[in-house]
Parts: structure tokens; sequence; C-alpha cells
């Protein structure tokens, strides 16, 4: 690897779920990190299995405290090279990774990005909608009568909106919008190949 990295976190986009779509850049970062940091260890573990690394990684997910966050943050500035990863697509969007960012940047480290996919933006390429404008909710709240709230402010502008949902949950969100839009709309659900 040719650049040198100094107290540097890097968030590396892997695939949306098809080991192939990652790129030449990500996998000399994933094989280069000093400190690597993923989502959920199954998926991680099955990542660098897939491109024949073997190295331990810690985590940062929804259970990481604010403690351990401090302590990722600590050692990202006190090494050279960290790769964070998220379970598919971009890290930072919509899950703790932006604490993490938050985190190093406090401490005057640096944030770069290694783009890739994204899943919302794949989703809106094969959607057909009209999509500009659009408005990225992420995710609406659990409790369904905030959720059905959340529903209404954003479909008021009258343009394509873009959420994500758990595969647990996205039943009692569709019947959430169906009691919002009060008439059939489309909907779109991304399909990796």
């Amino acid at each position: 690897m040719k650049i040198e990295f100094q107290k540097t976190l890097v968030l590396v986009s892997v695939s949306l779920g098809n080991p192939g779509d990652l790129t030449a850049r990500a996998r000399e970062l994933l094989e280069h990190s000093d400190i690597l940091i993923g989502e959920e260890p199954q998926i991680t573990s099955k990542l660098l299995k897939s491109i024949l690394v073997s190295k331990q990684f810690f985590l940062c997910n929804e259970h990481t405290t604010p403690e351990e966050i401090r302590n990722l943050g600590e050692a990202v500035i006190n090494s050279g090279l960290t790769v964070l990863v998220s379970d598919a697509g971009t890290p930072g969007i919509e899950d703790p990774g932006r604490e993490l960012v938050q985190e190093v940047l406090r401490r005057g480290g640096n944030v770069r990005s290694a783009p890739g996919p994204i899943a919302f933006g794949a989703a809106l390429s094969i959607s057909g909608f009209k999509i500009s404008p659009f408005t990225f909710c992420g995710f609406f709240s659990r409790d369904s009568a905030e959720r059905k709230k959340e529903l209404i402010y954003y479909l008021k502008p009258g343009h394509t909106i873009v959420f994500y949902e758990t595969p647990y949950r996205y039943k009692s969100v569709l019947r959430d919008l169906d009691w919002v839009l009060k008439k059939p709309r489309m909907i779109g659900k991304f399909f990796s190949v």
C-alpha cells in the first residue's frame, strides 16, 4: 500500500449482498488495516473469509456503549490505518459508525471514505420512481403511533421518500403506510443480484 496513514479512520463500503461486488480498493484497505472494526461478528468474519484475510476485529454496533466508542476512538488516534465496515453498503449511514466518526473527529483524527455501494442509492436507481427530489428518512420510530406521525410529516412534500427498515418490522411499517396513505402508492424494495 503506497499511502501512509496516521490516526486515520477509513469508512470502507462493502457489497450489498454479493461478495463479488467488493472493490479492489476495499480489499486492499481491509488487508492492510492496523485495526479493523465491523458491525456484526458473523458478517464481518464472512467478509474477511471471502477475501482470504485472517485478522482480529473490534465491533461497533447498536450494543456498543459510549465508553466503548471512546475507547475505539482512542485506538484510532494511536494507530495508523483503522478500517470501519458495516454489514452492507456504506458505513456511517444509519448505523453506529456515525458515533465513531464523531469521536475520531473530536479527538483530532482523520476520517476518509473508500466509497462504494449505498443501499438507498441502489434502490432508487432501479425503482423507476421520479427521484428528484427525494428525502432519505433513515429508520422510522419503533412505535406505531410515532411512526405514523413521521410518515405524515415526510409524505407532505409529495416527493419520493426512502427509508430503511429491519426484516422483522417491515410488515408493521407497511400497515402504517397503508393507514397514512389511504390509497395505493408505489413501493420499492431493493434486491441485489
